[in-house]
């Protein structure tokens, strides 16, 4: 369909071919997907390397959050505790 002979698919093979890696959700030659796309597509194709990647993210960022909890709570009770020594002691 393109203009110019020199854009377009050389053997009815070249587009089947494209048409193949279409339907697998592998980049095509025709055109360039942008990064977004591929980036997509690849997703799609890697499910399982993507979904055990995303829950070890969730893991690591609820492991982060209790943690940073932890020293929270940790850093108000001595405050408190040191507060409270200050008060018995004056």
């Amino acid at each position: 369909m393109e203009k110019n002979p020199a854009d377009r698919y050389g053997t009815a093979q070249e587009l089947a071919d494209d048409l193949r890696r279409f339907l697998t959700d592998e980049p095509i030659w025709a055109r360039r997907a942008n990064l977004a796309k591929r980036v997509r597509k690849w997703a799609r194709r890697h499910r399982t390397l993507v979904s055990s990647v995303l829950v070890g993210l969730v893991v690591a960022i609820a492991g982060l959050a209790e943690g940073v909890g932890w020293v929270a709570r940790d850093a108000a009770a001595r405050h408190q505790a040191i507060a409270l020594a200050v008060t018995d002691d004056l």
